[in-house]
């Protein structure tokens, strides 16, 4: 009995170092790609392009990225929850 409660001690303890290890590369395998944080201090994001007519009035918006920049004052509450939360 005390054999067995020592071997199952033994096969938990190494196939948590195995997890902690596999855990380990996982983080490391998408990770690798990511920029460095310095670059995103200096993040412009892309904005739209925005065509007027002579009288002001609106002819068309080019973007491959459809942007619309807001104060933070002016942004829900519950948009910001949600952003921190994930």
């Amino acid at each position: 009995m005390r054999r067995t409660i020592k071997r199952l001690f033994k096969l938990g303890f190494v196939l948590g170092i195995l997890g902690v290890i596999a855990l380990a590369g996982i983080i490391y395998y998408y990770s690798k790609d990511l920029p460095d944080y310095k670059v995103l201090q200096k993040y412009e994001p892309k904005i739209v392009t925005r065509l007027y007519a002579g009288d002001g009035q609106l002819i068309s918006e080019y973007a491959n990225e459809k942007r619309v920049f807001i104060s933070i004052d002016r942004t829900p509450e519950r948009v910001k929850e949600a952003f921190i939360s994930a």
